[in-house]
């Protein structure tokens, strides 16, 4: 019999006193903790005397150490069958440091945003159950399925070409359907995880219709899980890889249409997992510091649902002709605004952040994105002596355009931040705001992936090159754009067809006179905070006063706004 360890309990103790004290229900949520549940469920049975001991990168051990002076840890890391399960890659050598390499950087990189999967609960598992020659029964977040699932993605993040040509990570995809079979039988975490992965790797691939079959399959599996008969953790657990497929599928405009999401809660915040530390792999320039990762997707998800509300939107109203009646566009609007609003301050990215997370910059980027989305229909509509009168067709008049300048604007600014923090090449393929195309872009049934995001800001910017009075601003950051797109397709080939896109539209594209009354520099104009006039719950025709004032005077909502106070604007 094995006896509890208590200096992992004492640890566990000092991370819940150092937890925030802003959450209501504190001690209840610590209490129920799926971190602290896995660790304690563990503690004391024969069958599982070293469930606390997680799998170490080879990179964290020290090699001076010799094996048998090594931590538990460590030394059962160095000895455990860690390519068990993997397939033969035909003389390609793929080393246990490539490998340990590739899960950093996917945990990093992508598993940090939506949490597609808990690092900390697959590396204790893959431990478990590769240090013996026979698996324990109760293993729930590691399975050879998910093992070979992921690395069929996260070798998109490899250095060796040898390794991430798709003929390589096509042996990893082909393992894992093999092993796909058997596992559908029975419905488990490790299924809709796998399944998360297949999905991610053929977008990657440009592959789009066999991403969206295995998400697919994965949100029916999800569905198949349920709660009710789960233990806490895994019930836990459970709710996060839905609200995680959930989130997935809006990227893909794709099957979770019925409002069955609606009766299951919100997942919590885990503290726990929230101390944990968070730093680049090999990182110069950003120091530790507590992850904060099921925070933000608490908070992603809660901007998920109003993502629903978008594409719902979209989907029964032609732009322009029947919004101008419509409230649900300022309902959407103002849910945005109190969303950002109530957005915790360290989970807010400023213009020159000392600590920028990739996940905490993607939820950022995704706030923008929604702006863009709501707006873009009525973004500087082109003259037609038959249209209706603008104040009619555009009930948000000139305000659309800011928006959607300034959209643009941050998040370019957020791009470039990820490039200079991270590097571009680890840009996520799947990002929870690449939600909807409107017509004004591209065709409205396009399902959307991340490169799509800055696709849709060079194609605005293209449009503002349409109307700018010197279009060599808008024409360098439509540049911008396919610069980035460039970049992002040495690991993600789906990107090269929207940059080639891109500069055909700007090739084509000549600097024409602008025809729009809003012609102001967007260098000297203040970009009013969405809060400043309005207040959430407004009717529309207090929403229309407020955008009167606006057309007025549209540089600011009055004579007491000024671009000194640019400062003021959320981040």
């Amino acid at each position: 019999m094995s006896f509890p360890n208590f200096r992992q309990q004492d640890k566990d103790k000092e991370a819940m006193r150092s937890a925030p004290d802003t959450v209501s229900a504190r001690t209840e949520q610590t209490q129920r903790s799926p971190w602290l549940v896995y660790l304690n469920k563990h503690f004391d049975t024969a069958a599982n005397r070293h469930a606390n001991v997680s799998y170490q990168f080879i990179f964290n051990i020290d090699s001076s150490i010799p094996p048998n002076e090594q931590s538990e840890g460590s030394y059962r890391s160095l000895v455990c069958d860690w390519s068990r399960h993997l397939p033969s890659l035909d003389g390609i050598q793929f080393t246990r440091l490539e490998h340990d390499t590739l899960l950093d950087r996917c945990f990093k990189y992508s598993s940090c945003w939506l949490m597609s999967v808990v690092p900390q609960f697959f590396l204790l598992d893959m431990l478990r159950a590769l240090a013996y020659a026979h698996e324990p029964p109760e293993i729930n977040h590691y399975s050879p399925l998910l093992h070979c699932s992921l690395l069929a993605f996260a070798t998109a993040f490899s250095d060796d070409p040898l390794i991430k040509q798709p003929a390589t990570r096509n042996r990893f995809a082909e393992k894992a359907k093999y092993l796909l079979h058997d596992e559908l039988r029975q419905p488990n975490l490790c299924l809709a995880q796998s399944l998360i992965f297949l999905s991610e790797y053929h977008c990657g691939l440009g592959e789009s219709e066999r991403g969206y079959m295995y998400l697919g399959i994965g949100i029916h599996s999800v569905r198949a899980l349920g709660t009710s008969k789960l233990d806490l953790r895994s019930a836990e657990t459970s709710s996060w890889c839905f609200w995680s497929i959930f989130s997935q599928d809006m990227n893909m405009d794709s099957d979770l249409r019925s409002t069955s999401h609606l009766a299951m809660e919100l997942p919590r915040i885990d503290w726990e997992i929230d101390q944990l530390s968070w730093a680049a792999p090999s990182s110069t320039t950003e120091q530790a510091s507590r992850s904060r990762i099921t925070q933000v997707f608490v908070e992603s998800c809660k901007l998920m649902l109003i993502a629903e509300s978008i594409i719902r939107l979209h989907q029964t109203v032609k732009p322009v002709a029947s919004f101008a009646g419509d409230s649900r566009v300022t309902d959407i609007h103002w849910k945005l605004d109190a969303w950002l609003s109530e957005l915790p301050t360290e989970l807010l990215i400023s213009d020159h952040p000392s600590i920028a997370h990739p996940h905490i910059i993607m939820i950022n980027m995704a706030y923008w994105w929604f702006v863009l989305l709501l707006h873009q229909p009525y973004y500087r509509l082109a003259p037609d002596r038959n249209a209706p009168p603008v104040s009619t067709t555009r009930p948000f008049g000139d305000l659309s355009d800011v928006l959607c300048d300034r959209a643009a604007e941050k998040i370019m600014h957020l791009v470039d931040l990820y490039g200079q923090w991270h590097g571009l090449r680890f840009f996520p393929r799947n990002m929870i705001q690449v939600v909807y195309a409107s017509p004004h872009i591209t065709r409205r049934t396009e399902r959307y992936d991340t490169t799509q995001v800055i696709k849709a800001v060079g194609i605005l910017r293209l449009r503002q090159l349409a109307f700018a009075p010197e279009p060599s601003g808008s024409r360098e950051a439509s540049l911008k754009c396919i610069t980035a797109l460039r970049t992002i397709s040495h690991t993600w080939q789906c990107a090269e067809k929207y940059m080639d896109h891109l500069q055909k539209s700007l090739g084509e594209q000549g600097p024409q006179p602008s025809t729009h009354a809003y012609a102001t520099p967007e260098e000297h104009l203040y970009i009013p905070s969405i809060s400043t006039s309005w207040q959430p719950g407004s009717s529309v025709q207090q929403l229309r006063s407020a955008v009167s004032e606006h057309e007025s005077n549209p540089v600011g909502y009055g004579s007491s706004y000024s671009h000194s106070s640019h400062e003021e604007l959320p981040q």
